[in-house]
């Protein structure tokens, strides 16, 4: 048995499990959720990151997709997690990221279908807007890229130092969920090996 360092809910994880791709230290309903949020996290920063209409964004969960001409509309962006990420794009182009009340009133017929379609029609990001980043050495891009100069090693350092913590956190979290979850096995074991030395 393991146990899911999300929900802290004990699961079984075999042989079998492994091999279809599950993980030691997360159940599946875990797995896929964070999998869902990713792809919705992608999607809201493809549209703009806010409400198209009112410019709210401090809540992932409030803001969902609207489609503007509902004929259009070949499946839900909600659910839609486990298809490819070009198709979803195809049809996030017909939708507009609206928030709960202004999506509300959406449905409701407060905001003008045209109001919706002009918003459809204009980027969230026009290109005059965008400013080119330049990449150059002492960024941790062109650490990433493979360079190992010492400039692009001082800039990465507080990154992997981070990720260095978190790893070693995340293991040790793993560490007491299975000495929990499994703690008369290893009693027993301990048992039989201070046996087996007595009895030599």
């Amino acid at each position: 048995m393991s146990i899911c360092i999300d929900c802290s809910k004990e699961f079984e994880y075999s042989v079998k499990a492994r091999k279809a791709g599950y993980r030691r230290n997360m159940c599946n309903s875990c797995s896929a959720n964070r999998w869902k949020i990713s792809r919705k996290k992608k999607a809201v920063a493809y549209k703009g990151g806010k409400c198209q209409i009112c410019g709210y964004d401090k809540c992932l969960r409030a803001l969902g997709f609207h489609h503007v001409n509902g004929q259009t509309k070949s499946f839900a962006i909600s659910g839609s997690h486990c298809r490819s990420w070009t198709e979803i794009k195809i049809e996030l182009d017909k939708c507009v990221l609206l928030c709960s009340n202004c999506h509300g009133e959406a449905h409701e017929g407060l905001i003008a279908s045209d109001t919706l379609q002009e918003i459809l029609i204009r980027k969230p990001f026009p290109v005059e807007e965008r400013i080119p980043v330049k990449v150059q050495h002492g960024m941790v891009t062109m650490y990433n890229r493979g360079c190992r100069c010492e400039p692009c090693k001082e800039s990465a350092k507080p990154y992997r130092r981070k990720s260095y913590i978190a790893h070693q956190q995340e293991r040790r979290d793993w560490s007491k969920n299975y000495r929990l979850a499994n703690r008369d096995k290893i009693l027993m074991r301990r048992k039989e090996l201070y046996k087996l030395h007595s009895s030599v």
